[in-house]
């Protein structure tokens, strides 16, 4: 239960760091704070539907698997080798809605040859015990990304957290957001790439993956508390990514 079981373990705020002594969170302009109650009202907490949105997940398919005469229905057995849970993908997207098939879609388009690469390196040379859920990786770097920077929907009934940390990553967000309106897609690639990276590095087993997002999170808050972090490409330098080279490379 990768997607019941995992947030709950990580908790729900980043690490401190002492002695930083961090000043009050940066303001935002109005026209800042516009736009990231636009992309929230858009982007956050969109359910995903099998009636509305299944041409996504046939697309995300075609992308994964690009010379597979494979075409799986929804419910099927096959939607396992991407990483999700059971035979029915919209049961796992629940936890973090559309925006996970988003950042999936967009992974799997901007950046091909790294979204293969990981994808493959996921399952774990056909080992159950060196692999981990790539769907449900992604899906839980979502919601990671959502709940550091307590990114709520405008009129959802949860008022905007003003815990600093929280303020502080999400300016920084909001940043990156007027300049790019897929830095948060960018973002959780990025992030997804930190995590096969830290995989391989410490040669992690299916059941240290909580371990491994943990880290990703911690990670990802150091990052984003950074004041030099105002792109895409300053959030990859900061997280040691390169969105390019393979990780065998590296």
């Amino acid at each position: 239960h990768w997607l019941a079981d995992v947030p709950s373990k990580l908790g729900t705020r980043c690490p401190p760091l002492a002695g930083l002594g961090l000043t009050r969170p940066p303001e935002l302009t109005q026209e800042q704070l516009e736009k990231l109650d636009k992309w929230c009202e858009d982007m956050v907490g969109v359910t995903c539907s099998a009636d509305e949105h299944s041409d996504f997940l046939r697309k995300l398919w075609d992308l994964s698997y690009p010379e597979s005469d494979v075409k799986p229905d929804i419910p099927d057995p096959q939607w396992k080798r991407l990483g999700f849970q059971g035979n029915d993908p919209f049961t796992d997207f629940r936890s973090a809605g559309l925006l996970s098939v988003h950042v999936l879609l967009h992974f799997a388009e901007t950046y091909p040859d790294k979204y293969q690469e990981t994808m493959k390196r996921s399952m774990g040379n056909g080992s159950v015990e060196t692999s981990y859920p790539f769907a449900c990786a992604a899906i839980n770097i979502v919601f990671m990304l959502t709940d550091i920077m307590k990114l709520k929907r405008p009129g959802s009934g949860e008022a905007r957290s003003n815990e600093p940390d929280a303020a502080r990553l999400r300016a920084t967000y909001a940043r990156m957001l007027e300049t790019d309106d897929k830095a948060f897609l960018d973002l959780s690639c990025i992030c997804m790439m930190f995590l096969d990276a830290e995989w391989v590095r410490t040669k992690a087993t299916y059941m240290q993956f909580p371990t491994i997002l943990k880290t990703t999170r911690e990670r990802t808050c150091v990052a984003l508390r950074s004041g030099a972090t105002k792109n895409s490409a300053a959030a990859a330098r900061s997280l040691g990514v390169d969105l390019y080279a393979s990780v065998d490379d590296e």
